[in-house]
């Protein structure tokens, strides 16, 4: 029987891998917690932004799956409802003065 061929390349996983292998209690630790806030940010979007499509909702709750990466797309790039750039166009009571309220 021939022996196997030797690999190119060290067999040993990359260090995080390794190092989650190693220490799986904190590593588990750890994924909870990026879950949890995970959660949370969908959740904040499903609850703050109501009227926002469906598809929009579940897109934006894949992306948010992703620890750090996601977390960050959504807080750059999600657009609230009735938000607008335009100083012409204020929406709820930004331009509320004085006086205007019952």
């Amino acid at each position: 029987m021939k022996p196997a061929p030797s690999l190119p390349y060290s067999a040993k996983p990359p260090e995080p891998i390794a190092w989650m292998l190693q220490n799986r209690a904190e590593a588990g630790a750890i994924l909870v917690g990026l879950a949890g806030i995970s959660l949370v940010f969908i959740l904040h979007l499903w609850i703050a932004h109501r009227r926002a499509s469906l598809v929009k909702k579940f897109t934006w709750s894949l992306i948010l799956c992703l620890p750090l990466l996601g977390w960050l797309f959504y807080l750059a790039l999600f657009t609230p409802p009735g938000y607008s750039d335009s100083p012409l166009n204020v929406t709820g009571d930004a331009g509320a003065g004085p006086g205007d309220h019952p």
